[in-house]
């Protein structure tokens, strides 16, 4: 009951935030990222409409699927002004789509310190663009992140959500919203 509770404030305020949020234009696109290969912005890509806000979801749950839960109920709490995306398995996800995105949301766990099975590939690129990348490659792009876990775990169950965090804003992303950790919503 309290995770739901915890999961029921943070969506709301996730929503609150996204509506008043700034987002600057978008002249990004990017190459296929399979590859595994830094993800660079494409010079010629034409510009998103800068009133226009889109939301990405990526999730990456372990059997409890507590993620994938909270991913969707973000998708289906959201405001009708908003286009959100369906979401989406780490695994699963275009990292390309990010070119189009104004905000990206991550709802994530760690077990051992370790990504969930199904979000491996979205975290390895994301690492492979931060690393090898240029600084502003995601720039252009809003993010908060939402962690779940078992807090018996305490030294290594937000592992995932807070390495995620931090990569993202090394890649010029800028947190719209603080981190929430499962039991402390405001991290």
């Amino acid at each position: 009951m309290r995770h739901r509770q915890a999961t029921a404030v943070a969506a709301v305020a996730m929503r609150h935030s996204l509506m008043r949020s700034t987002t600057r234009s978008v002249a990004r696109a990017a190459p296929r990222s399979r590859s595994y290969q830094a993800w660079r912005p494409a010079s010629d890509a034409p510009a998103a409409d800068a009133s226009r806000k889109v939301v990405a979801i990526v999730y990456g749950s372990f059997d409890k699927d507590l993620s994938l839960r909270d991913a969707e109920e973000l998708h289906r709490t959201a405001p009708p002004n908003i286009e959100v995306r369906e979401p989406v398995a780490g695994d699963a996800f275009d990292f390309d789509s990010l070119a189009t995105a104004t905000h990206l949301v991550v709802a994530a766990s760690s077990q051992n310190g370790f990504p969930p099975h199904n979000f491996v590939d979205f975290a390895h690129q994301l690492l492979l663009t931060a690393e090898t990348g240029d600084d502003d490659c995601l720039g252009h792009l809003s993010h908060a992140v939402w962690g779940n876990g078992d807090d018996r775990w305490y030294k290594t169950f937000m592992n995932v959500p807070r390495y995620v965090d931090l990569l993202l804003e090394e890649c010029g992303s800028r947190r719209f919203y603080a981190r929430g950790e499962y039991d402390e919503p405001h991290a």
